[in-house]
């Protein structure tokens, strides 16, 4: 990947606050169903020794490998798993995209 691409992607990757994990940009998740999930992702952050995140987006694509890359930018430009051996995670991302809805789960390690 050339260096201007890298620093596109990165400056169009959401920036956060890494303590959150739960980050519902579409807004697609209840009160009370973000804290049930903040919960299970603690049990297996907990469990599994690994960093664990969810993120909803809308993000138009036309292949899936776009989805793929939104959601490696987003794990590795916010520094996420870096608490962890070898910045271990799991990240569950939801693409709203009207379009062509898509759920992805990606591991890191």
């Amino acid at each position: 990947m050339s260096s201007s691409n890298r620093v596109n992607r990165a400056s169009n990757t959401p920036c956060v606050d890494v303590n959150d994990k739960l980050y519902d940009f579409s807004d697609i998740l209840s009160e009370s169903d973000e804290v049930v999930i903040k919960e299970m992702m603690d049990e297996l952050s907990k469990k599994y020794n690994i960093e664990v995140i969810f993120v909803s987006y809308n993000l138009p694509y036309t292949n899936d490998m776009a989805n793929d890359d939104f959601l490696a930018d987003f794990y590795d430009y916010n520094s996420f798993g870096i608490e962890y051996k070898n910045h271990d995670g799991l990240a569950i991302f939801r693409n709203t995209y009207a379009q062509d809805p898509y759920v992805r789960i990606m591991t890191f390690d």
